[in-house]
This record gives structure tokens, C-alpha cells and sequence, in this order.
């Protein structure tokens, strides 16, 4: 079984994005040997977990990926491999990685989830059937070629977007910083959405630009705020989770402050809405892989966020925390931002080479502070008034 790669995906591929990583934590031990049992079985079931890249040609082979025992997430998911995918077991940490020139979030989660079930089953003693293994995924550009035609009015960004100072010149590697927050917390700044009128995309959102923007120099240029949407439920014939594909397109949106957490959330939802209706992240990936002309770089966000959302536990496994990175060379942060058995996760990944250790340090605490403050102000206001104004907002976390 093979294809040949397409534009997207040699474009990714060539770019020194890393793998995709769905990383969950397990209570208590997990058997290296069951999970590796379970790990072959997924691979049986799932052709792209068994493919390697030669050429330009994306090649399936009779088996998956070995586990990994023990090491560090963030070196393995920087280490060059001949396979698509890559799973690790790190302590408490069930790891499972794929290319991103092949895969999403979306699938990486649902492949992590489906390996556990495997394992929980393997555990309690029963045995495991292989479903049908079915073909390799067509990718988004084939799905989408032919579908748009005129691009003229796409947001275009500012001249000038404000970042973090690049990072020490000796500096190597990528860094990744992760805040969690309990259910209070998380609970708060739903209410504090809520209350506010915005989605809870947009509130962090406006989190996350507030506190960069106190990291920048006083009266920067505007911020370009990237925020990625899962294209699957979105596309003329929708996409299954389990299907192997990169299928996300980002959203930009441009905000100038100074502005509260609130103020910058309000000029991020509209934005968000009206590129949705428009179809800007299709139209996007389009333009630049589908189109008859040459390919356009988009210049490099301020910050990105890629929020996956509420996810529910898997089954039979005591679960946690699910979270997501990946790596990629620019002076672009990466946010992904989880939420699971009502915990928050926001975990942000960058290159240290192009942006600052030091910055990224006093933005990530300075948005642990305003998240709390602001979740702890919502809930204040309820106790006071007894009230939560939330029925009609919508709640996108």
C-alpha cells in the first residue's frame, strides 16, 4: 500500500515541523509489555501508523512503531525516525506521535484513546481482534482541490506584527512550558466566559494576547493571533476522527491593545466568527496547495493556539491529563489547550533560538495570574448575585 505525498504534505514535511504528540497520564503502573501487545494491534487496524516516507512516496509496511520506554518526550519528539509514527511510554505518560504532514490532533487523540482501550482490555485479560485495516486517507489538498476559485479577499495581515524578542543566539532546541489549572479554576473562567458574553476560546484567547502583551515593548504593533480549526466537521463530506490526515486550517485574527483579558477576547470572537462563515481556513490551505499559482507564505503569528477542546476520558483507565505538542522552527509560540475531567491544560511550545527563555517565562506566569485573577473575579460576582448569565453563550473549550 502506498501513495505519493502530496503538496501539503511535502511542504510540512520539509519545513522541521515535528510529529504531533497525544500524551496521556495514567494513575498507577502501565506494563510496558501489555501496551507494546496493544500498540501492535492499533498498528494493524491503522495503515498510516505503519508508513515511512521514501521519495515522495508515502510507503506502508507490515509493522508499526516500537515503543519507547522511558526518555524524554521532548527528545524524542526532536529525534529523526524512518517511520510515520512513534509511541513512548515515560513514567506515568502514554505517548503516541504522528508526522504532521499526516496527521492532526484530532487523530493522534483518537488513535491515543483507541491504544488504551486496547491495553485496558489486554489487562483485564481478554483478548483483542485486530478490526479490518483500511486504506491510507486521502489528504486535505485532494479534498479540497477544485472546491475554491477566488482568493482576493482573504484577510491580509498588518505590515509590522509584534513577537517576543528572538531568543539568545547560542540558544538550541525547543522548550516547553505547561500550566495546569484545577476544576475551580477552570470552572471560573467558563463562568467568566460566559458572563462576559464570549466563548471560552476567545476569553483565553484574550488571556493568552493580554499577558503577551505586557512582555512587549510599550505601544508594539498589532498582534496576529492564529487559532486552528479542525476541518473535519467542516467540509462538504466530513472527516472521521480516526481518519489519517492532516485536516486543520488556521484563522487569523489581528488585535491591538492595550486591552483587559475581556477587551482583547472581544476582538478576537468576531473575528473568529466571521472567518468561520467565510470559510477562511479552508480558503486558506487552498490558496496556498490547491491553487493554480505559486505557493504564499503567511507571515508568522504572534502567537498560535490550537485548542482541542473538552475531551472525555477513555474508558476503564484512570486518565488524568491529556495533552498536546509539537515543534516547529519560528518565532511563533505554540498553545495547545486541552480540557479533561475538568482540569485545564495550556501548554506552550516554542524554539528557543527565535524567541526568548526569559520572555516566554514572564508570559506564561503573568498568564497563570490572569487567568486566575479573572476566574476568581467571575466567581465573586456570582456569589454575590446568585446568577450565572450564560444561557445563551456559546462554549467552544
Amino acid at each position: 500500500m502506498e501513495r505519493v505525498l502530496s503538496a501539503s504534505e511535502k511542504g510540512v514535511a520539509g519545513s522541521g515541523v515535528g510529529p504531533v504528540f497525544a500524551v496521556a497520564r495514567v494513575a498507577g503502573t502501565v506494563d510496558a509489555r501489555i501496551l507494546a501487545d496493544a500498540l501492535e494491534i492499533l498498528a494493524a487496524e491503522n495503515p498510516l501508523l505503519r508508513g515511512k516516507v521514501v521519495g515522495d512516496r508515502l510507503l506502508v509496511g507490515d509493522h508499526g512503531p516500537g515503543l519507547g520506554v522511558g526518555g524524554d518526550l521532548l527528545a524524542e519528539s526532536t529525534t529523526s525516525r524512518n517511520g510515520v509514527a512513534r509511541a513512548l511510554l515515560s513514567g506515568a505518560d502514554v505517548a503516541l506521535g504522528v508526522e504532521h504532514a499526516f496527521a492532526d490532533g484530532r487523530f493522534c487523540v483518537t488513535m491515543l484513546y483507541r491504544l488504551l482501550s486496547h491495553y485496558g482490555e489486554l489487562a483485564a485479560g481478554r483478548s483483542v481482534r485486530p478490526d479490518p485495516a483500511g486504506p491510507l486517507e486521502p489528504p486535505l489538498d485532494v479534498r479540497l482541490r477544485g472546491v475554491y476559485h477566488h482568493f482576493d479577499d482573504l484577510p491580509e495581515p498588518p505590515p509590522l506584527v509584534a513577537r517576543l524578542p528572538a531568543g539568545h543566539p547560542d540558544a538550541t532546541g525547543y522548550g516547553v512550558r505547561g500550566l495546569g489549572f484545577g476544576r475551580a479554576e477552570t470552572t471560573g473562567m467558563i463562568t467568566a466566559a460566559r458572563r462576559a458574553r464570549l466563548s471560552v476560546h476567545a476569553l483565553l484567547g484574550g488571556i493568552l494576547t493580554a499577558a503577551l502583551h505586557a512582555e512587549l515593548e510599550p505601544n508594539p504593533a498589532p498582534l496576529l493571533v492564529t487559532s486552528s480549526v479542525d476541518l473535519r466537521p467542516r467540509l462538504a463530506r466530513p472527516v472521521r476522527p480516526d481518519a489519517g490526515l492532516n485536516c486543520i486550517g488556521d484563522l487569523p485574527a489581528v488585535l491591538t491593545g492595550p486591552a483587559c483579558p475581556v477587551g482583547f477576547g472581544r476582538q478576537l470572537m468576531p473575528q473568529l466568527r466571521a472567518g468561520l462563515e467565510r470559510e477562511v481556513p479552508q480558503r486558506r490551505f487552498a490558496m496556498v496547495f490547491c491553487g493554480p499559482g505559486p505557493q504564499t507564505a503567511f507571515t508568522p503569528a504572534s502567537l498560535a493556539i490550537s485548542n482541542l477542546g473538552r475531551l472525555e476520558a477513555p474508558v476503564g483507565l484512570d486518565v488524568t491529563s491529556v495533552r498536546f505538542f509539537t515543534t516547529a522552527p519560528g518565532p511563533t509560540p505554540l498553545v495547545f489547550v486541552t480540557t479533561v475531567d475538568g482540569r485545564l491544560n495550556v501548554d506552550v511550545t516554542y524554539d528557543r533560538a527565535q524567541v526568548s527563555e526569559a520572555r516566554v517565562s514572564g508570559w506564561t506566569a503573568h498568564v497563570r495570574r490572569l487567568l486566575v485573577s479573572t476566574c476568581s473575579c467571575a466567581r465573586v460576582a456570582v456569589s454575590r448575585d446568585g446568577t450565572d448569565d450564560s444561557r445563551d453563550q456559546v462554549d467552544d473549550s
